[in-house]
């Protein structure tokens, strides 16, 4: 019997492991997967109405892919290539954490060190909040205000004082430490706090810290790299300048936004960079392929190491579960199963029954470009996807291009087609909104009141003043130096397009105006749908 048990154990151990080793030699061979995905993106970029786009896989340390697709913008068909410049927009937040964690390691700086170690006059609503609010809960989005807090500051055009100062008025809504809310400000102040640490702006520190030993020359912080013009005369100095040993100027992918359904051309404005440590960071393929390659293998480009892998460990751990909040086209249900908080990542488990892999992402989105970084350590892969259109709704090609590409990875093969799914969800949104919009009017039809009646300023504690102003039978709401005309849609509801707002918002994401009267039958207060926060949001005609 004990032989016999001796050899039974054997044998199962044998047939476990050749059970796992098939498994893994079940997958589609590599090459199959990379073509497959570079035939979706071309496929499907056009769809989502991205003129440019790109993917960069890695595996095993090696940039194994490193595709550009379309052009640089609607009008500038310069093709998109490995080396062309995207915004990463909230992919900053990974070089935040990480950079985060260089400091730690060097002793600069504690992950529980409290805020107030370092801002001593950033409050928020609650004392005890601001005692105990430390790094890691910057970090983690677990300070407990309501998802994306802050956000109508930073896109209502006040400063970034003004918008540090102002979240001391905003609602804690959680204890800290306890519930995942999304934070922009938050890891924005993550920033301030390195810059705080080591007395440098928060781009030099990044480079010096962690890009310059990666060899990422052309990563970038801020808006400068960005927003220039590249002239006639630098397009001919790019193209002589490699004949004499330099290098070509890069190339940047002009931003765009949905303007009437299609895309359109967007400037790159200071108000996308207001946090640095949020959203600041510019890269290419390239760069990013070397910036996986270190966050899989914790090595500089000499093959030393830069940061030790339990540092690397507690920014993928998971610090706070947004499991019941995180869901949809960006969390689909139909493969994953549960979604924690890391530092600077996303966690999940992702696949199909046993075939799961645990994957960490950090998604980025502005007004004008989309990115998602993602790695899955216990292969050795990463995946980076950039595109050049986002905002409030649109896109989420990187999110469709990732799937697909684990879905191929893994050789899961259920039908779905996740960027047609994605595109009917995004089609069946903006119909709802249709939808709503008439229905307010078909419902209960109305004329407007005589517009005289609407003018007047109007204050508010957190946003400040407006003027409504009445040109040409039209109303005008003047704010912060922007004229944005509102357009009468039924009785004292009043609706405008978003960019004339705020640069972070498209031409179709329609904002709302609604008047309140008193019994005198004037306007007494406003409230406008995209400057909503605080404990009464409401504008309060002055006196």
């Amino acid at each position: 019997m004990t032989v016999f048990r001796y050899f039974l154990v054997f044998f199962l151990i044998l047939i476990s492991t050749q059970i796992n080793y098939g498994a893994k030699e079940s997958r589609p061979p590599l090459d199959h997967v990379l073509s497959e995905i570079s035939k979706y993106i071309d496929t499907y970029h056009g769809i989502f109405e991205t003129p440019g786009a790109g993917i960069v896989v890695v595996k095993d340390g090696k940039v194994i892919m490193a595709k550009g697709c379309g052009t640089l913008s609607k009008e500038d068909k310069t093709p998109v290539d490995a080396d062309t410049v995207f915004s990463l927009a909230s992919g900053t937040k990974n070089f935040t954490a990480t950079l985060i964690m260089k400091l730690v390691s060097e002793g600069k700086l504690s992950l529980d060190d409290k805020v107030a170690k370092y801002l001593p006059d950033f409050k928020l609503s609650s004392p005890e909040t601001t005692q105990n609010l430390t790094i890691r809960h910057l970090l983690s989005h677990s300070v407990g205000l309501k998802n994306f807090a802050g956000d109508s500051l930073w896109h209502g055009r006040l400063s970034q004082q003004e918008v540090i100062e102002k979240m001391s008025l905003l609602p804690i809504e959680n204890p800290l430490d306890t519930t995942y809310s999304y934070s922009n400000i938050f890891v924005g102040i993550a920033g301030l706090i390195i810059e705080k640490v080591t007395g440098e702006p928060y781009g030099t520190v990044l480079h010096d810290e962690l890009l310059s030993h990666l060899s990422m020359k052309d990563t970038s912080v801020g808006v400068e790299s960005m927003a220039r013009e590249v002239s006639l005369i630098d397009r001919i100095v790019g193209w002589i300048s490699p004949l004499f040993g330099g290098t070509e100027p890069r190339k940047h992918a002009k931003q765009h936004a949905l303007k009437n359904g299609k895309a359109h051309p967007l400037s790159y404005y200071s108000e996308f960079y207001l946090f640095p440590g949020s959203s600041g960071v510019n890269s290419t393929l390239n760069d990013l392929g070397k910036w996986l390659i270190f966050q899989l293998n914790d090595k500089d480009a000499q093959g030393k190491t830069l940061l030790p892998q339990e540092l690397m460990a507690q920014m993928r751990h998971g610090y706070v579960d947004g499991t019941k909040i995180l869901h949809g086209q960006q969390f689909p249900r139909e493969r994953i199963q549960k979604v924690t908080l890391g530092l600077g990542w996303f966690n999940y488990d992702y696949g199909v029954d046993k075939n799961r892999v645990q994957v960490h992402t950090q998604m980025g989105g502005i007004n004008g470009s989309r990115s998602l970084l993602t790695i899955v350590p216990e292969e050795n892969l990463g995946i980076a996807v950039v595109g050049n259109i986002g905002g409030m709704r649109a896109s989420l090609l990187p999110e469709a291009i990732t799937q697909k590409f684990l879905d191929l990875y893994l050789g899961i093969d259920d039908g779905i087609d996740w960027a047609q799914k994605i595109r009917e969800k995004f089609l069946s949104v903006q119909a709802n909104i249709k939808r709503s919009f008439d229905a307010i009017r078909l419902k209960n039809p109305r004329k407007a009141a005589d517009l005289k009646l609407y003018t007047g300023t109007f204050d508010n504690e957190i946003y400040g003043t407006i003027e409504v102003k009445e040109d040409n039978n039209q109303l005008v709401v003047l704010y912060r130096g922007y004229t944005i005309r509102l357009e009468h849609w039924n009785g004292d509801f009043f609706r405008f397009h978003g960019s004339e707002l705020s640069e972070g918002y498209a031409y179709d994401d329609l904002g709302v105006v609604e008047f309140g009267f008193d019994a005198s039958g004037k306007a007494f207060g406003l409230v406008i749908s995209s400057l909503d926060e605080g404990t009464n949001p409401t504008f309060i005609k002055k006196s």
